[in-house]
């Protein structure tokens, strides 16, 4: 990686978009040792209010910590894509859930519209969309092996082998429709 790359999972609360922040700086810092930040925001309800996990990665020491430009934005609300969309920057890629954005507006990032949700529902669980929108970015960026996020979903989720193997299955359809 010769540049920083700045990642954004933006949605509401009780869409697993911390988790997968953590899960996804893990599998940098962990299992690929490089460098990677993590910074959180989410209201104090449990579920509905808008929350996002900034992900920064780099092989260098990293400056600053949170996403001033992020490369690629995941947006699983209409919410977040609303906060995103008219702020990105050109060559950025802003990917949105398809069942739950329906105002789409004019952006400089390229936009992709891709069912997170009904995958993830298919493969048996709604809050797994998180997975499948990692594994998509994933795709297009390539900032860690699918490997690493296999072993970092593990490491999360060593407790409950159900939650665990969706979650990885929702990684891997995430991978493969892109």
């Amino acid at each position: 990686m010769s540049k920083q790359l700045e990642i954004v999972l933006c949605g509401v609360g009780g869409q697993g978009l911390v988790s997968g922040g953590a899960i996804v700086c893990e599998a940098i810092v962990c299992e690929e040792n490089r460098y990677a930040t993590l910074s959180t925001l989410y209201g104090s309800e449990v579920r509905g209010t808008f929350a996002r996990s900034e992900i920064v990665v780099s092989d260098n020491p990293i400056i600053f910590p949170e996403a001033l430009r992020p490369d690629i934005v995941v947006t699983l609300a209409q919410v977040a894509y609303n906060q995103y969309a008219g702020s990105m920057i050109q060559d950025s890629i802003l990917l949105y859930d398809s069942e739950l954005v329906a105002n789409i507006i004019e952006s400089p990032a390229e936009q992709y519209a891709i069912p997170f949700t009904k995958i993830a529902r298919n493969i048996g669980s709604v809050i797994a969309g998180n997975m499948v929108g990692i594994g998509y970015a994933n795709a297009i960026c390539g900032f860690c092996s699918i490997s690493s996020l296999e072993n970092a979903i593990r490491n999360t989720f060593k407790e409950n082998v159900k939650i665990c193997d969706i979650n990885i299955k929702a990684l891997h359809a995430g991978f493969t429709i892109y």
